[in-house]
């Protein structure tokens, strides 16, 4: 738990970067995912590419995951979420990216995309037990 609040801290301090450097930034980027075919691929680094420009005060997180599912769901898969107990591995595996390491972070976003049916249909099944 205390790396998690430490997370945040750390990220509580980050700074939006100027209008400028976002809009510098966001071009380079863009013309990376222009050529990615691989939709999973392309949604891994459309949710890195905002969580790494962070262009907001807040909500950096959010956007880029409700971006990332966006992608995917316009490709046919099922929407990624991150459950709690993940989260850890999950500023880890962006940390990763951040540092290079594209394919860890690629490859935990691919193991919960896998395993995201899976816990729709418990939920499924827990709610027609509920009823």
């Amino acid at each position: 738990m205390s790396s998690i609040i430490s997370k945040h801290q750390r990220l509580a301090a980050l700074r939006p970067l100027s209008p400028e450097s976002v809009v510098s930034l966001a071009a380079a980027w863009d013309v990376r995912m222009v050529y990615e075919s691989n939709s999973i691929e392309r949604a891994a680094r459309l949710h890195h590419g905002i969580a790494h420009i962070h262009p907001f005060a807040d909500g950096n997180g959010r956007t880029a995951r409700l971006a990332m599912n966006f992608i995917l769901l316009a490709a046919g898969y099922p929407p990624i979420s991150i459950p709690t107990d993940l989260r850890q591995a999950y500023y880890s595996a962006l940390e990763a990216a951040d540092a290079g390491d594209f394919t860890t972070w690629q490859n935990f976003l691919t193991t919960q995309l896998t395993q995201e049916p899976d816990a729709w249909l418990e939920a499924l099944q827990f709610s027609s037990i509920e009823n």
